[in-house]
């Protein structure tokens, strides 16, 4: 059912992955004078104004983590595709981790220090999330063949 509690780990996890999709992960500063560069999901902008859409990976596995998250919330009539669900969507955002990183070493310019947005860290909780829905998940369903053992 639809007001179980995976689901709201599940619109949870949805909303943060919104809000990190729209706020910058982090900000290239540079050492002396200059304009900083500030580093989005979907492009690096740096501070001349323009825009390079090099990042774009990172939005495509966080909007694929999101529509994971989303089938699985309809999915609750099937609760073993809704786990796969859920396992896709933490597989992605482990992925959308390690490309962060791969970004932040390969793109940070010389002399410059990179400095993490708070969203970053948002996708770390929607995989906690995740895992906690699955686990409901999955719990329910032992709960159906239990039940269904005594008939």
């Amino acid at each position: 059912m639809i007001q179980r509690i995976q689901t709201v780990y599940l619109a949870i996890a949805v909303l943060l992955l919104i809000i990190c999709g729209c706020l910058p992960i982090g900000t290239f500063l540079p050492e002396g004078m200059g304009s900083a560069t500030v580093m989005y999901n979907l492009c690096l902008i740096d501070g001349n104004g323009s825009w390079s859409f090099v990042t774009s990976g990172l939005f495509a596995l966080l909007a694929a983590s999101t529509i994971c998250s989303v089938i699985a919330i309809f999915g609750f009539n099937n609760r073993k595709v809704q786990c796969i669900d859920c396992l896709c969507g933490i597989i992605c955002l482990l992925l959308w981790m390690g490309l962060y990183a791969l970004h932040v070493t390969v793109f940070k310019p010389e002399h410059t220090e990179y400095h993490f947005g708070y969203a970053s860290l948002l996708p770390v909780f929607a995989i906690v999330l995740q895992w906690m829905a699955r686990r409901a998940i999955k719990k329910d369903e032992e709960l159906i063949r239990s039940v269904d053992r005594i008939r």
